[in-house]
């Protein structure tokens, strides 16, 4: 089976693939336009800031403050991601390392466990459609739950800002 597209037909013992491959495709989009948008992303992608935290560029960073440096291509669809160079620390990053999929094997699990949790399965009926174990389920619920909160008390610092900076 081709993971990198989304077919209708395919043996029964492929069916958690496909109905995984299916909801990670939004919108009813094939995969490749899913990938093709990824992408131009990618291509429009500047690091918002260094990932060293003893880099000066860590809080705030300039767009002069790196440079491209290279791409790599990711085995499971092939597709070009630009790496880019800290001129300060010199350390490489790429668009990945600022993804919330950063340094998963199979980052389409995400959506389709959540996805299933908001339907009412069990973890373990989730790992059983999903074919995976249902640690697996439980690991990644729990870094979901972690990325909501960093996310939730980063856009609850934001609005303190904005609310300081208009009183004062």
């Amino acid at each position: 089976m081709n993971l990198g597209r989304c077919r209708a037909t395919a043996p029964s013992w492929h069916a958690p693939f496909i109905t995984l491959l299916h909801l990670a495709c939004p919108e009813g989009l094939p995969w490749e336009a899913r990938m093709s948008l990824k992408a131009i992303e990618s291509s429009d992608f500047w690091p918002p800031h260094c990932p060293n935290p003893e880099c000066a560029q860590a809080s705030s960073a300039q767009k002069a403050g790196f440079f491209r440096h290279g791409h790599y291509t990711t085995r499971m669809h092939g597709r070009r991601v630009p790496r880019f160079l800290c001129r300060v620390c010199r350390r490489t990053m790429s668009s990945q390392t600022f993804d919330s999929t950063y340094r998963l094997r199979r980052p389409e699990l995400e959506h389709a466990i959540i996805k299933e949790i908001a339907q009412g399965s069990s973890l373990r009926r989730v790992a059983q459609v999903l074919g995976i174990n249902r640690k697996t389920v439980s690991r990644r619920l729990f870094r979901a739950r972690r990325q909501v909160a960093v996310t939730t008390e980063a856009e609850a610092r934001a609005i303190q800002e904005k609310s300081v900076t208009k009183l004062g």
